[in-house]
Order: structure tokens, then C-alpha cells, then sequence
């Protein structure tokens, strides 16, 4: 399995403990809080209604809530992606491991259960999840860094990153397709076909119209 972080100092501790000083007990029931918050306001919105707190735990972590969910792929290039597309300015990472025991989630019935280090392959119950080749590693205390597996660190280079990223869309890893639905097609859109503002005028009317010209070739 394989991860990419934007910033290689960036420690492998999940978005709800980072910079958490209370200790594990506390931030746990912080955790289960936030959950059913998000559960109470989310309802409406979802076509697919989670039936478990596993499933609610993962589509708010795919939906940008802090949870003990640590995000993997079993895709490198999704993974080289995420390691390139913020922080141009910085170094990134992508880690690789090994497949760690898997959690039974008939057995542990809730998240907050877990008493080692685990990895979950969550159903791809939205197209997100699909998309990234999407998978979790979670432990009893999340603010201890994961290190179960890990083999290897590949340093991206920050200087590098622009050209990786335009290489990724020649194999269809890209913001429309990472992030599937408007919001992540509009994105790339914009990206892609609206890359000369900001040049100064000669440089920009002749990008717009080298852009028409292949539009009209394609």
C-alpha cells in the first residue's frame, strides 16, 4: 500500500490528532463527538446511508472531517499524485508498505475498539473512495505516528512536481478524476483550459488561441 504526503516532515498521525495535547481518552471522545455530529447533519445529503460507524467514519474522512483514519492507496501513481499536488515550494513522500492485518468489522463493531495497529479496506460504497484505490490504517491511540509496514520513503522533489503532475494526467490521474463530481471536474477544467491567465496580454492571446486551435483539432 502506498501514501503520498505534499510535505515530507508531515508525520503519519491522522488529521484529528495532529497538534492534539489532551492525551488518547479525551480525544476519543472528541472523535466520537465530531462523528455524530457529522452523522445528524450529513443524513440528508447522502444518496448511500452508512449502516455502521465504519461507514460513517469513512465518508467523513473522505468528505475532509478530522478523523483516526489514515488515507492509502493501492495505486503508486494516485499516491504520487497526492504527494505532488500542494506545497510545490516543499519536498513530499510517498511511503511504501507492507499490507498490515486487516480489521473485521463484524468482529470490532466500532472504530474507537481498536486496540493495535490495523489496516481496513472500506467498501467502495462512493465513487470517491473507488477512484483513489482507497484504503485506511487506524490504531488505539492516533497520536502515536503509524510506522507498522512501512519500508520505504521516496523523496519528491518540490522542483519536480509540476512536471510529475502533467505526466500523471498522460495515465488519467488527475483532479477530475481523484475527486469524481462537479467540484473536482470543474477544478480540472479550470486548470487545464484556463492556464494563461495571469500572463501578460501577448503571451496570454496567443495561449487562448493555441488552446481554440487544439480544441478544434481534438
Amino acid at each position: 500500500m502506498w501514501r503520498g504526503v505534499s510535505k515530507k516532515e508531515y508525520k503519519l498521525i491522522p488529521k484529528v490528532a495532529r497538534d492534539w495535547h489532551l492525551g488518547p481518552e479525551l480525544l476519543k471522545l472528541a472523535e466520537k463527538q465530531l462523528l455524530d455530529h457529522f452523522r445528524i447533519r450529513a443524513t440528508p445529503f447522502c444518496q448511500f446511508i452508512p449502516q455502521t460507524d465504519w461507514e460513517w467514519l469513512a465518508l467523513a474522512q473522505h468528505h475532509g472531517l478530522p478523523t483516526r483514519l489514515i488515507d492509502w492507496t493501492c495505486n503508486p501513481l494516485v499516491a504520487l499524485y497526492f504527494a505532488c499536488r500542494e506545497k510545490s515550494q516543499n519536498d513530499g513522500v510517498v511511503y511504501f508498505a507492507k499490507c498490515i492485518n486487516e480489521i473485521d468489522t463484524k468482529v470490532i463493531l466500532s472504530p474507537f475498539d481498536i486496540k493495535d495497529e490495523r489496516k481496513w479496506s472500506a467498501q467502495h460504497f462512493n465513487n470517491r473512495l473507488s477512484s483513489q484505490n482507497a484504503l485506511f490504517t487506524l490504531s488505539e491511540n492516533p497520536t502515536v505516528p503509524f510506522n507498522n509496514g512501512i519500508f520505504h520513503r521516496a523523496i519528491i522533489k518540490g522542483s519536480s512536481k509540476s512536471d510529475i503532475l502533467s505526466k500523471l494526467k498522460q495515465f488519467g490521474i488527475h483532479q477530475g478524476t481523484i475527486f469524481p463530481g462537479f467540484e473536482g471536474v470543474a477544478k480540472y477544467v479550470e486548470e487545464e483550459f484556463f492556464f494563461f491567465k495571469g500572463m501578460d496580454k501577448d503571451k496570454a492571446l496567443k495561449a487562448l488561441e493555441e488552446s481554440l486551435e487544439n480544441d478544434k483539432k481534438s
